[in-house]
């Protein structure tokens, strides 16, 4: 995809108009090109701000990504967090009935952008209520792994308490200390 998504950059950068920096995107997430699985748009700034016309502006010249999110990101997210509890909750509750086991859902997160603890808890509540009661995981915590070398775990719910409620948020967690405990 990568390689797709520069291939079209190489083609059609030179036919992009260059605009005054601060000037409204007008075609945003306008072109598709085989092997890119996403809409996307190219933009090129003058030097210049319509604001400051005589200040050069520090990224004039340097190529950036800019993420935008669709419509339907939060309902989406809300639709995957309820699968995750459909396919998940019943498991655990097996192993909690059948062993006594304490049980605990953990998700990840890695998408630094779109997504964050705050909007992942939210979401969970809204998926936890259409589950019974017995089926939730006595805890749920987040871990974000989007910075690779340094990874953040946040308690979304524990002991009746959820994300809002307990703060226990952003405990950094080095992957390098992990233990592997199986052959895969």
């Amino acid at each position: 995809m990568g390689a797709a998504l520069i291939a079209w950059i190489e083609q059609n950068a030179a036919a992009v108009p260059v605009v005054i920096y601060g000037n409204r995107f007008r075609d945003v997430l306008a072109q598709t090109a085989a092997g890119i699985p996403f809409p996307f748009s190219l933009h090129r700034f003058s030097f210049e701000s319509i604001h400051f016309p005589s200040r050069r502006r520090p990224l004039s010249g340097r190529f950036t990504m800019a993420y935008v999110a669709p419509d339907d990101i939060e309902p989406a997210r809300q639709t995957r967090l309820q699968k995750a509890c459909e396919d998940k909750f019943q498991k655990l509750a097996t192993w909690k009935r059948s062993e006594g086991a304490k049980t605990i859902l953990v998700l990840e997160e890695n998408d630094i952008s779109l997504t964050n603890h705050q909007l992942v808890a939210d979401a969970l509540v809204h998926a936890e209520a259409r589950v019974a009661t017995d089926l939730l995981p006595d805890e749920v915590f987040l871990v974000s792994t989007s910075v690779a070398d340094m990874w953040h775990v946040t308690c979304l719910r524990r002991e009746g308490k959820s994300y809002y409620d307990d703060g226990e948020r952003f405990h950094e967690f080095q992957p390098s200390a992990l233990v592997k405990l199986t052959k895969r």
